[in-house]
């Protein structure tokens, strides 16, 4: 057994019949090169050789009673791969459209609580004759970096590793009793007194030096949220888009102007922002603020549990201006570190463990309730996640993985969400609303690579020792945006190598 942290408990706390807190994980497979057929049953072959490598996929809930405290995970003593992953053929022609109404169908159903929190669904049908793998697990079981190890788990570097083992085997635990979990409870609650303690002496002892970070750094600015129409109230429905950037030319754009990869990327985010508002005859006079996840852990610490933050990126919206854009973006996201910096990495896991789940859950159900986001304003307008991927590329025994796609969640009165995977030589975006609020999420999404383009053309009136931007990524950025309706194909296969498919070796 092992206890959830508050960060986890709090994402299952959130989640209500229009917030749904999963997050879904696309791999799109060219199988041409694997021995195998990618079929629901080579996915269950594979998940059992893989699970005692995943613990978040024999791990199931079980509450404290009366949830007045954080609840644990135990080894589920009756697991059944059948009940996690399943199969289906996408509409013809099998373009991005398609792919995406597939997608927004298994985003807008929740996960079985007592179950582990995952599915994987098998999408066949896609044009090229590509398969994609739809990996649901709820936010509480899963972050950036999770999903980073459970991608690598799942494939490797070696295109020759195509061999499947036979099903891992790992220890369950028996589920306990009603008292059991009272008697650790209570246990658990006599620690929360002394992590209240804990909190109390590291909040008096930042803020100090939060306030010189930001005096440092210059004047602060003051911030408000504008008010947008994808902020208010939920439903449960979904919309879903993607697109992708050329990796090689968003570096260079760092490179020449001597900003993070990141900064670039929420610099694009906000010149695309900015047209498709302007689009939507919505374009605000300030900054539209993106809440934006950090990761607050260490490299050698366990991926067994969330462990973020988040900062209130200033996306200048309303400057027509790319590189200004670029250096606002740039020197409010280093005042933002320069004040995490100064913060204990576990300060918002211990805030948010002093919650009571039951506390959290009914908070939610009121915000659902009342909708009271159409009225009262979130801290930020959207959210914006980008996850760092493999360089190299992957295979899943044999398999070419040529693209990836995180669609993330969001919560009432923050209706939109961008999520970028770094992908070998792309940059993969996914991008996530609710319809009843937007109905031109496509737009923006074909907004993005023009953004880039627009950044890199500014870029080529610096002064020349400070142009850093390939010939070959302005060309690749230039090409034009495949058709709504075209080729679900997002990269083009310049690292696979033809292989012939040889027969699957039976032990």
């Amino acid at each position: 057994m092992r206890r959830l942290g508050g960060i986890d408990a709090a994402f299952l706390g959130m989640e209500t019949h229009e917030v749904h807190a999963h997050v879904v994980a696309v791999s799109i497979y060219d199988p041409s090169t694997s021995p195998h057929d990618f079929d629901e049953d080579h996915a269950k072959r594979l998940l059992l050789s893989k699970l005692d490598k995943i613990p978040a996929f024999h791990r199931r809930l079980v509450n404290v009673p009366g949830s007045f405290t954080l609840p644990y995970w135990i080894d589920d003593p009756d697991f059944d791969i059948d009940a996690h992953v399943f199969s289906r053929q996408i509409e013809a022609p099998g373009g991005r459209m398609e792919l995406t109404a597939a997608l927004t169908d298994i985003s807008e159903r929740g996960l079985d609580r007592n179950r582990p929190q995952w599915e994987l669904h098998v999408l066949t049908g896609l044009e090229g004759g590509r398969v994609a793998h739809a990996l649901k697990m709820h936010h509480a079981a899963v972050d950036g970096a999770t999903g980073v190890a459970i991608t690598q788990t799942l494939n490797s570097l070696d295109p020759d590793d195509v061999e499947i083992g036979p099903p891992a085997i790992w220890p369950p635990d028996s589920v306990p009793s009603a008292w059991e979990m009272l008697r650790r409870g209570i246990g658990d609650t006599v620690g929360t007194a002394r992590t209240l303690i804990s909190v109390e002496r590291d909040i008096l002892g930042l803020l100090p030096r939060v306030v010189k970070a930001f005096i440092g750094s210059g004047p602060a600015p003051v911030r408000t949220v504008p008010r947008l129409s994808f902020n208010q109230a939920i439903s449960p429905n979904r919309s879903l888009a993607y697109t992708h950037l050329d990796f090689a030319a968003v570096r260079g754009v760092s490179k020449a102007t001597g900003t993070t990869i990141n900064d670039v990327v929420l610099a694009i985010c906000a010149i695309a922002l900015r047209d498709w508002l302007t689009q939507r005859d919505e374009l605000p006079d300030k900054s539209v603020i993106a809440g934006v996840p950090v990761s607050t852990r260490a490299a050698t610490e366990s991926t067994d549990s969330n462990q973020v933050t988040a900062v209130l990126a200033a996306l200048p919206v309303h400057l027509d201006d790319p590189l200004e854009v670029l250096r606002l973006v740039a020197a409010d996201m280093e005042r933002q570190k320069k004040a995490i910096g100064e913060a204990p990495a576990d300060l918002t896991e211990k805030i948010a463990s002093l919650l009571p789940p039951i506390a959290v859950g009914i908070g939610a159900a009121l915000v659902g309730l009342t909708r009271m986001n159409n009225f009262v304003p979130m801290p930020f307008n959207l959210g914006i996640s980008n996850v760092p991927g493999s360089r190299e590329p992957l295979y899943c025994t044999g398999a070419l993985l040529v693209g990836q796609f995180g669609f993330g969640f969001f919560p009432h009165g923050a209706g939109l969400n961008i999520t970028l995977d770094s992908h070998v030589d792309t940059f993969d975006i996914s991008l996530m609303t609710c319809p009843d609020l937007v109905d031109n999420l496509w737009d923006l999404a074909d907004a993005l690579p023009a953004a880039l383009t627009t950044l890199m053309e500014a870029v080529e009136t610096l002064p020349a020792p400070q142009k850093a931007v390939p010939a070959k990524a302005v060309r690749a950025v230039e090409a034009p945006v495949s058709d709504k309706s075209g080729d679900a194909e997002v990269i083009v296969d310049a690292v696979s190598r033809p292989r012939k498919k040889q027969p699957v070796q039976t032990r």
